[in-house]
């Protein structure tokens, strides 16, 4: 009867203890909100979550950040959370992990495309799915409808006010650069899983799955993994995790 009791006992605390790694895209596993930062120890410039002049999380499910610390730009004249400002936690907890596993070797691919300005494309499964280089064009248009499959890319860039159209898969870039006004959209159902190895710096007034700027879309349908540190510049508005 004891050792039944025990046995209940361990299965109770592994079905309530928080996970240590969750599915990759598992979006409502990690963000308790729409923004955080994890740290533990003593430094004061760690786990902080720094506004820039007049840049807003909305949409929230709270005001409550997960962080040590919440900064906002003494030139702002708009409210970080939207109608009243974010603030810290005051006892910031870990989520759990995702793990994608290492970025896929994209530099060994040959093939290339090339989009001048105001051309359009689409591309689907049969048109091949692995490039050295993806390049859009000022005001070109590239839609990806591959049923699914994975694309990988080593170079992808995008020129002032182009626009790539994305249905649900997963797309592994090497290095993504986005200019002026450039847009991602998903297209129809389901979720796109973007991975970025290098460092991902968001264009100014660049728009990732948001119908403008400052406005919100479905952040489940969009999933952004990056191996090194995401910023961005003015005007840039992600709907997404």
């Amino acid at each position: 009867m004891e050792r039944w009791l025990a046995r209940i006992l361990l299965l109770l605390i592994a079905v309530c203890a928080e996970p240590l790694y969750a599915a990759v895209g598992s979006c409502k596993a990690n963000f308790e909100n729409g923004i955080q930062s994890h740290f533990t120890g003593n430094a004061a410039n760690k786990g902080v979550i720094d506004f820039g002049t007049d840049a807003q999380l909305l949409n929230g499910s709270s005001r409550v950040l997960q962080a040590n610390a919440v900064r906002k730009n003494g030139g702002s004249k708009l409210a970080t959370c939207g109608d009243a400002d974010c603030r810290a936690s005051s006892a910031p907890t870990a989520a759990p992990m995702q793990d994608p596993g290492p970025f896929p070797a994209t530099w060994e691919y040959r093939s290339t495309l090339t989009l001048g300005s105001w051309e359009q494309q689409t591309l689907t499964a049969h048109d091949g799915h692995e490039y050295a280089s993806v390049t859009l064009g000022y005001k070109a248009t590239l839609t990806v409808n591959g049923g699914g499959i994975n694309y990988h890319i080593e170079s992808l860039t995008m020129d002032s006010e182009s626009v790539l159209r994305l249905a649900a898969g997963d797309y592994w870039v090497g290095t993504l650069t986005t200019n002026h006004l450039a847009r991602i959209e998903v297209i129809g159902s389901g979720q796109v899983r973007l991975f970025v190895r290098d460092r991902l710096n968001v264009g100014s007034s660049v728009r990732f799955n948001s119908p403008d700027i400052g406005t919100a879309g479905d952040a489940d349908k969009l999933f952004i993994y990056a191996y090194e540190e995401i910023s961005l510049n003015n005007g840039a508005t992600i709907s997404g995790y």
